[in-house]
């Protein structure tokens, strides 16, 4: 494979990574807002107690509970998948710079990795 070959085949996966890091960012962001907006809706939706509104309102509370909870949830899986991306987008990187600088993809994994240090990342 040519020099520019490599280093095209490299860019192009930095930008699928790149991609890949955006959409976990905005799906994050978004488990985060539901989050939010639940939140706020238990805090707004506090009746005074009378007994069928509370009634009512202690289902609705347990369900939104749940709602919350998964939100929750939601939102810590997104913030690891951004920071997993993230690592990733940060080893390609490494990995594009160090070719650009005249290391070789075919050195990656045999423990070489350029004069100054570069590609360290990229021995994974």
């Amino acid at each position: 494979m040519s020099r520019e070959a490599e280093i095209a085949e490299i860019e192009r996966h930095v930008l699928d990574a790149e991609i890949e890091y955006n959409r976990a960012i905005l799906e994050s962001c978004m488990a985060q807002q539901r989050l939010t907006r639940i939140a706020k809706e238990m805090r707004r939706n506090s009746l005074p107690n009378k007994s069928f509104l509370q009634s009512f309102t202690q289902d609705v509370s347990a369900r939104t509970q749940e709602e919350l909870h998964r939100a929750s949830e939601n939102t810590e899986q997104g913030l690891k998948r951004v920071r997993e991306v993230g690592l990733k987008l940060v080893e390609l990187r490494d990995i594009a710079a160090w070719v650009k600088k005249g290391g070789k993809l075919r050195d990656i994994g045999n423990g070489e990795d350029g004069q100054n240090g570069e590609g360290q990342n990229a021995q994974t």
